[in-house]
């Protein structure tokens, strides 16, 4: 939680300092030449970060985001998964087409985009092995401390839509759908097992989906952002 103090103390004093640069300037709106993103919602993931984002303007209509954050200690034991000691990181980059430029207070930016995420994930977790099992009857059972992996990317359209708050404060809300690419393994599995039970409950479960299980799916995409103009 100290990143995220910082985080939200670092963003203060930019808004601060930026709010006084533009007390004596002319309002001016439009796509905006370079600005900072925070996305809060990130902060209740399964793997939370503090993503934080620059946009910077490449065109009259076009820019380009990138940024990423690395997964913040929030507890040592996910208890609604069974995780824990969570890390990694998760990277993004996005490509975006902004409608007409917007020179009016209280107007908005609408755009379609295109972004590309990167998530590099790991975890430890709590199995349970049998051993010699004949209908999940086993003759006996070991607990191990296992590591869990997950390498994700995701393909997604997104049309949105930035609100000017103040000259230099902007809400950013956007949705879409696109494709996502999912590796996972497992590591520090006995040899010689016969099921895996999640928890040390009766229903086995499948360690396939652990051990070298891939998919593809279709991938529904929510953001909002929290915006600081910087020139």
């Amino acid at each position: 939680m100290k990143i995220v103090h910082a985080l939200l103390f670092v963003l203060t004093v930019v808004i601060a300092a930026q709010g006084q640069n533009n007390e004596s300037e002319d309002k001016a709106y439009g796509v905006p030449n370079l600005y900072v993103k925070w996305s809060p919602l990130h902060l209740i993931n399964t793997f939370p970060t503090v993503q934080m984002d620059a946009e910077v303007r490449i065109g009259d209509r076009m820019t380009v985001q990138v940024g990423g954050s690395p997964v913040i200690y929030v507890s040592s034991t996910d208890h609604w998964y069974g995780l824990h000691k969570k890390r990694g990181y998760k990277l993004k980059s996005e490509l975006r087409y902004y409608f007409l430029p917007v020179q009016l207070e209280g107007e908005k930016l609408f755009y379609l985009s295109l972004s590309f995420d990167y998530n590099r994930l790991k975890n430890d977790k709590t199995g349970t092995f049998g051993f010699d099992c004949n209908d999940r009857d086993c003759q006996y059972r070991q607990r191990v401390q296992l590591e869990e992996r997950r390498e994700i990317y995701a393909l997604t359209h997104r049309i949105g839509m930035q609100r000017y708050l103040t000259s230099w404060f902007l809400l950013d809300i956007n949705a879409g759908w696109g494709v996502r690419w999912g590796s996972y393994s497992m590591f520090n599995e006995p040899q010689g097992y016969d099921e895996y039970f999640r928890n040390d409950e009766s229903d086995s479960f499948d360690s396939f989906f652990y051990g070298g299980y891939v998919e593809t799916r279709v991938a529904i995409g929510l953001g909002v952002k929290l915006s600081v103009r910087i020139k």
